[in-house]
């Protein structure tokens, strides 16, 4: 499954990679290339701190958590871009939808404060409580 992973990571970086330097961008290639950078920092995150548990990067413990409620709205957007339904006058409207993810962030700002040690232990409670067998 880690492999799978990381083909995945590696894939996304290069589809975004390939739609920025496209020539003749439209407004859905643009949008489809940096969903598809999300979709990579998500699953390298998820990768790093849910399968390997070595925490490499411990400032950012936390920051996949509010990224699925970052994918609909992406999905949104760009099947609205495609289907001639984004109006740029009202780019505000589609603002909205992010405020879920919005909200999750500022609901963990006490946790994104916490210090490098205690957020790793918080990580390990976690997935000792979720490895037990029911």
């Amino acid at each position: 499954m880690e492999l799978a992973i990381i083909v995945g990571i590696i894939i996304t970086f290069f589809l975004a990679f390939i739609l920025f330097t496209k020539k003749d961008k439209n407004l859905a290639d643009k949008i489809l290339g940096f969903w598809l950078v999300v979709i990579g920092v998500h699953l390298f995150l998820f990768y790093d701190h849910v399968l390997s548990q070595n925490f490499q990067f411990p400032l950012l413990l936390g920051l996949e958590l509010p990224m699925p409620f970052l994918q609909w709205p992406l999905l949104y957007i760009y099947i609205s871009v495609l289907t001639n339904q984004y109006n740029p006058n009202k780019k505000l409207r589609f603002l909205w939808h992010f405020l879920p993810a919005l909200l999750l962030y500022i609901y963990l700002f006490d946790f994104f404060s916490l210090s490098i040690e205690e957020k790793i232990s918080i990580f390990k409670a976690i997935f000792r409580t979720a490895s037990k067998p029911v």
